[in-house]
């Protein structure tokens, strides 16, 4: 297989990953989802089952690491998502991201926007550099939805 085809079907599995069986089974009984959606979703809820949450995050494989520009350009992305109040509108938001994406942010009292993005930045930042680029990458995914991760969200009643 060609290398764009192993980090595309990783991509996926990455995805996958996060949802349990109950969800994917949900999701395929959808009728949001074309039928031959619900029919993969169906298939991938009967492998969560078979195999485990584990086992689809072992065969997702490593994540690829993005080079140093590529790095400065997610954070700031992540920044700018942080600090949009339309899409996160209290400092509990912010934190309940970064704690779905494994990062453990304590709130302080009257602790404005700004200074709880830049606390989560700072935490980030001291992390070494492969588990920094997948924590900006886990919060990524949580602050920028696909049109696929919408849907489950949609489906799902998040």
């Amino acid at each position: 297989m060609s290398e764009p085809t192993l980090e595309i079907i990783g991509k996926i599995l990455d995805l996958l990953a996060t949802y349990d069986a109950a969800q994917l089974k949900d999701a395929s009984e959808s009728r949001f989802a074309s039928r031959e959606l619900r029919h993969i979703l169906f298939l991938l809820a009967r492998a969560r089952e078979l195999t485990g949450r584990q086992k689809l995050r072992r065969m997702a494989g490593p994540e690829t690491q993005p080079g140093p520009d590529e790095l400065t350009r997610l954070e700031a992305r992540v920044r700018d998502a942080l600090s949009d109040s339309k899409k996160l509108r209290t400092t509990s938001d912010i934190a309940e991201i970064a704690r779905r994406s494994g990062i453990p942010l304590s709130l302080k009292p009257k602790e404005s926007r700004s200074r709880v993005v830049a606390r989560l930045l700072r935490l980030i930042r001291e992390l070494p550099k492969s588990e920094r680029s997948q924590k900006l990458q886990a919060l990524g995914r949580e602050l920028s939805l696909t049109q696929t991760e919408g849907w489950f969200k949609v489906i799902r009643g998040d």
